[in-house]
């Protein structure tokens, strides 16, 4: 069986630099803010259920329109 090559690794410019430092920051300030947010959450007196099913149905909010935009619009005749 033949060896599987490498990737090559691909150099970015100063640019490519700052969009990946951005797109890191953000998610570690996403993570952050959802700890920060569930911690608050239960300061304030919500159990564990409460909490995970608040959590769900933010998730599931955010994705609806995504399915929904992604649907073929066609009018029906």
């Amino acid at each position: 069986m033949y060896p599987i090559p490498a990737p090559r690794v691909r150099t970015l410019n100063a640019d490519g630099w700052r969009l990946f430092a951005t797109r890191c920051i953000r998610l570690f300030a996403y993570g952050f803010l959802s700890v920060v947010l569930v911690l608050y959450i239960k300061a304030i007196g919500l159990n564990d259920q409460r909490v995970g099913l608040l959590l769900t149905l933010i998730a599931r909010r955010q994705r609806v329109p995504q399915v929904l935009s992604s649907k073929d619009t066609e009018p029906a005749e």
